[in-house]
């Protein structure tokens, strides 16, 4: 799905590509804020605080979810790792080329969020998943139109 959506992204203004394709391994599924999180990505609250246990469930189903995940190749993957988001922002600034990570993730989707791109690409949080899944399926339904 993430890759018709990619494809779709590409409009007149875009240079053309190549499609990919998950079959010849070079793309990977990332987790932005990775599954294991604990170590470069702290809760707004500590263990035994009262809003903690609501914070870390609203974390866990968030890692998982559309919002979250992007398109990178596999070398990209594996060099982001678990790393914080200043660093993973770094590396895919410098080396994704992708539509539906510079569109949506280093940038802020469209329609407007209300904040630029450079506040949108500030922080990578539970709120900026939200807003960018909501955007990946309105994307979908415009790909796959459900049937009239």
């Amino acid at each position: 799905m993430l890759l018709g959506i990619e494809h779709s992204l590409h409009l007149g203004k875009t240079e053309p590509t190549e499609l990919l394709s998950y079959e010849d391994g070079r793309v990977n599924i990332e987790h932005i804020l990775p599954q294991k999180w604990e170590k470069h990505w702290p809760l707004e609250a500590a263990p035994g605080e009262e809003s903690y246990d609501a914070l870390l469930e609203q974390r866990q189903s968030a890692i998982h979810s559309l919002g979250n995940l992007t398109i990178t190749t596999s070398k990209l993957n594996r060099s982001m790792s678990n790393k914080a988001w200043e660093a993973k922002s770094k590396e895919l600034q410098k080396h994704s080329l992708l539509r539906i990570t510079t569109a949506s993730v280093l940038s802020a989707p469209e329609p407007a969020t209300g904040m630029s791109d450079e506040v949108w690409a500030a922080e990578w949080n539970e709120d900026r998943i939200a807003r960018r899944g909501e955007w990946l399926r309105d994307q979908a339904l415009c790909v796959w139109p459900k049937p009239v």
